[in-house]
């Protein structure tokens, strides 16, 4: 697994902080998209005690000589807070690769993002989560039950691990209109996502999911910490197994 410390800047108090090697870029994998565009998945982690929220991520390519390809991709984390301790996951889509040898480098930067004066509130969420290969897709199915009332609906993301741990697909779990139901304290809620095989990697081997209370304005957004699952293993019907 794959560690690059970056320099982050963030804004704090209203002035201009930059934290070295206090994100790091890690699970890193390349690989072609749709459209023959180039791909860069991966997390990031935040290994400090602040808060960060709106983060913004930029990558390039480069060749067997250093020299950077003109593909320059920006994207936004998923979901946009990152905790203290905690980790989102991205994509960089360079939709103007199509063509373009393999990359020999890659570079992911912290580019935006904000820092708050403290943490945002933890969501308190019980959940627990199953992933199994059908013969259309990936199934995931998601429960969550809440340890005390919340009104807001939820969003959700998540992301496919090889064998290695890196990251080799993320995807956007959405629910049109208004999100997903608000977690309840008395009764599970289930969400439950269906991914053609097209859209799942051969090599994923399992999943981690993101769950966080929806902003009004940007279903990213929250104004709590969003839960991290542990990592789920992808289920394997015997049809399935390789032999």
């Amino acid at each position: 697994m794959r560690r690059v410390p970056l320099l982050a800047a963030c804004l704090l108090a209203g002035l201009s902080v930059f934290l070295t090697s206090a994100k790091c870029i890690e699970n890193v994998s390349l690989r072609k998209g749709a459209g023959d565009n180039w791909l860069v998945n991966g997390e990031i982690h935040n290994e400090t005690d602040i808060q960060g929220v709106d983060m913004r991520l930029q990558g390039m390519l480069f060749d067997e000589n250093g020299r950077s390809y003109e593909a320059v991709a920006d994207t936004v984390t998923c979901p946009q807070e990152l905790s203290p301790g905690s980790l989102s996951v991205f994509t960089l889509n360079f939709i103007v690769s199509p063509g373009m040898p393999e990359p020999v480098e890659h570079r992911v930067t912290v580019v935006g993002g904000k820092a708050l004066d403290q943490p945002l509130p933890k969501l308190s969420l019980i959940s627990s989560g199953t992933a199994t290969k059908t013969t259309n897709g990936l199934q995931t199915i998601i429960k969550y039950r809440a340890n005390q009332p919340y009104d807001a609906p939820l969003s959700a993301c998540l992301a496919m691990y090889d064998g290695s741990g890196d990251v080799v697909k993320v995807v956007i779990i959405t629910k049109s209109p208004g999100g997903f139901d608000p977690p309840k304290v008395d009764a599970d809620a289930t969400i439950t996502s269906s991914l053609p095989t097209s859209s799942v990697p051969a090599e994923a081997t399992h999943i981690r999911y993101w769950l966080w209370l929806q902003d009004p304005e940007d279903q990213r957004k929250s104004d709590h910490q969003a839960f991290v699952s542990p990592l789920v293993p992808i289920q394997r019907p015997p049809q399935f197994e390789r032999r």
